[in-house]
């Protein structure tokens, strides 16, 4: 019987189904890289912890690799220059690259008036005549529709634009004027 520590890929059970993710460069492709003024004011704190940390090589050597340039200039337009080459250096991330898309997806997103047609797939076989439940449940609670049917039933329904609503209510309130 193979270890479980034989491979070096690992399982997390998301909200839409379990993703595999392998543990080798795991941290350099997910890790957030901080602020060049939020490392610079932990290397001056006062907690001699903090300090260490992001002051000591050993802990974050890229960081001492990136401030050599910087105090090379000794001007403050050099020095916002090589701040500006250090991040540009800096790995991207699965975090920063998701980010900038999920900023681009909203920014077209504003510019239009999307419709959303929902297409659930009743089987991975592509049959026809054959449906599979849990897959289905499964992607009815990912596209959030399980929840928008729960919030439905409590009583709150979909939002109607007011001549719309206006039109369709108004012979429950006759005394009230279309008011043009």
């Amino acid at each position: 019987k193979p270890s479980r520590f034989a491979s070096t890929n690992f399982a997390v059970a998301h909200y839409a189904g379990e993703v595999t993710y392998d543990v080798v460069s795991f941290l350099e492709k997910n890790t957030d890289k901080l602020h060049a003024d939020i490392i610079n004011l932990l290397k001056s704190s006062s907690l001699p912890l903090a300090k260490l940390l992001f002051s000591d090589p050993r802990f974050a050597p890229e960081l001492t690799q990136a401030a050599a340039p910087r105090g090379a200039t000794g001007t403050m337009g050099g020095r916002r220059a090589s701040q500006d080459s250090g991040r540009a250096k800096q790995n991207v991330t699965v975090s920063m690259m998701f980010r900038q898309q999920l900023d681009q997806l909203v920014e077209d997103l504003n510019k239009t008036s999307p419709r959303y047609v929902r297409c659930i797939k009743p089987n991975a076989k592509k049959a026809s005549h054959d449906i599979d439940s849990l897959d289905v449940q499964r992607q009815l609670r990912c596209a959030g529709m399980l929840e928008s049917i729960r919030i439905r039933r409590a009583g709150y329904s979909l939002r109607r634009p007011f001549k719309e609503f206006f039109n369709r209510f108004r012979i429950l309130c006759p005394s009230v004027s279309t008011g043009g």
